[in-house]
């Protein structure tokens, strides 16, 4: 992570949220894989999904807390096919890892919901 690198808008301060589920779907056979963060702040949930995760790093003693986690959009970089750097800005152990792309599962399904 560079300091001058924008957090992600798709999730403001998503450090402020408790992290309260972890999905990482890997796929043998070079179909997509993904990693599904699902957030939790009161009554408010929101699913978030990293296309084509890689270097994902879980540090020894992780346990879900989110006190330092931030989502950068990394697209300065101009790394092929990388979009997104999820990443621990505390010392404390957490979950990093890039991404092609991060989609708003909850904004996907409302979409095709009020399109049938």
């Amino acid at each position: 992570m560079r300091a001058d690198e924008p957090l992600h808008p798709i999730l403001p301060r998503p450090w402020t949220y408790d992290l309260e589920r972890i999905d990482w779907r890997p796929s043998p056979l070079m179909a997509e894989t993904f990693i599904d963060l699902t957030f939790r702040k009161g009554d408010e949930v929101r699913r978030l999904r990293f296309v084509s995760p890689s270097n994902v790093r879980v540090d020894e003693g992780f346990c879900g807390q989110c006190s330092g986690l931030a989502i950068h959009d990394v697209r300065s970089r101009g790394w092929d096919g990388i979009t997104v750097e999820v990443c621990n800005f505390e010392q404390d152990p957490g979950i990093t890892f890039l991404a092609a792309s991060v989609v708003d599962l909850d904004a996907a399904e409302s979409r095709s919901g009020s399109e049938t």
